[in-house]
């Protein structure tokens, strides 16, 4: 039996490594070939395209560490840790 577009499940991928995140789309794709998945590059992209019509969401860890950081009106946390900054 074949689900209509409208009938598939929407599954989101936000990674801004879109190497990886293309790569666990088409495993998925694979595994569970009826749903459909999406990338984002950040949790902002996917906030302007439907999240209320995804069924489930794979986020890469930095960016759910950086949307944990930050709240709605754009200040940090106070118990937010500071992200360490790379060695030069």
């Amino acid at each position: 039996m074949e689900l209509s577009n409208s009938h598939r499940p929407k599954i989101a991928i936000i990674d801004p490594n879109t190497p990886a995140a293309l790569g666990l789309k088409f495993m998925l794709q694979d595994v569970v070939p009826v749903m459909e998945a999406y990338t984002f590059g950040s949790f902002t992209e996917l906030m302007a395209n439907s999240p209320e019509l995804y069924y489930h969401y794979f986020v890469a860890l930095l960016v759910q560490l950086r949307h944990q950081a930050v709240d709605d009106s754009g200040q940090r946390h106070p118990h937010a840790r500071q992200q360490p900054r790379p060695a030069v």
